[in-house]
């Protein structure tokens, strides 16, 4: 298998510095707590893009 690269950028520096935080090839049991906060911050930006306001 190939080294895993890093995630893509979405120009929202919340977003980008949670996705960079998560290793995929670690246990997702031994990070759940980080992508669960990792799913809400995405909840909110899409409910709430910026800009929309």
């Amino acid at each position: 298998m190939s080294e895993l690269e890093t995630p893509p950028t979405t120009g929202l520096e919340a977003i980008d510095a949670t996705l960079a935080g998560l290793d995929p090839a670690a246990p997702l049991a031994d990070q759940a707590g980080q992508y669960a906060e990792a799913v809400e911050l995405l909840q909110q930006v899409l409910n709430s893009p910026p800009g929309s306001q």
